[in-house]
């Protein structure tokens, strides 16, 4: 009996230690993983051409998030672009009614930050008057 108790803690421990989050190492999930990955770089991308040149990549990395109590994985993606005075103008009004015209909410936080979101996909625009870059940076979609 003491072999058979033995079997089934070991069976609930591998069981319990399987249920802690994705398969990462399963093809269909790295491939959505990477999927929503490559949707984000490039609204990150997209939204930094807009406001300058000469982007430099600073962050560009998977991390653990959670999505309705399971966990996942998600990009966090960001560039540093050089900008002119324009930018300050292009991040206001015209920059958010193109955004929002395509669904994504937009809000501004004080005179040098911007922040979107649309389907778990997150943008924030943060302006530097002081040396003329702006730092464009988000995260994908959570998955789970």
């Amino acid at each position: 009996m003491l072999t058979r108790a033995r079997l089934l803690l070991v069976g609930g421990l591998l069981a319990a230690a399987g249920c802690g989050g994705p398969d990462v190492d399963d093809p269909g999930y790295r491939r959505e993983v990477q999927d929503a990955a490559a949707t984000a770089r490039g609204e990150v991308d997209a939204l930094a051409a807009e406001l300058g040149g000469r982007p430099r990549p600073s962050r560009d990395e998977l991390v653990e998030c959670e999505q309705a109590g399971e966990e996942g994985r998600r990009v966090a993606y960001s560039v540093r672009v050089e900008v002119g005075d324009a930018a300050r103008a292009v991040a206001g009004n015209p920059l958010r009614d193109r955004y929002e015209s395509r669904g994504w909410a937009v809000s501004y936080r004080g005179e040098s930050t911007v922040l979107f979101q649309r389907a778990g996909t997150r943008l924030v625009l943060i302006l530097d008057a002081a040396t003329g870059t702006a730092s464009v940076g988000g995260t994908g979609r959570c998955v789970a």
